[in-house]
């Protein structure tokens, strides 16, 4: 609970200012808005995660990490 609290207040802190949010809303729609940056990112996201290879390999650590009872 105590660190809910303190998560809360930080986030709040943090990302409930104006400032903030423009500063946000500015880079996160300079970097992020563009066509070149789409397409950048998509085809870097299909290149690695559209592979089967990829997805074994994700999914065999996923599960190793994850899907164990320690």
């Amino acid at each position: 609970m105590a660190l809910m609290t303190l998560w809360n207040s930080w986030n709040c802190g943090i990302h409930g200012t104006v400032e903030f949010m423009e500063l946000w809303n500015t880079w996160n729609c300079g970097i992020h808005g563009t066509v070149e940056f789409m397409e950048l990112w998509n085809s870097w996201n299909y290149g690695i995660h559209g592979t089967m290879e990829f997805m074994e390999l994700w999914n065999s650590w996923n599960y190793g990490i994850h899907g164990t009872s320690e």
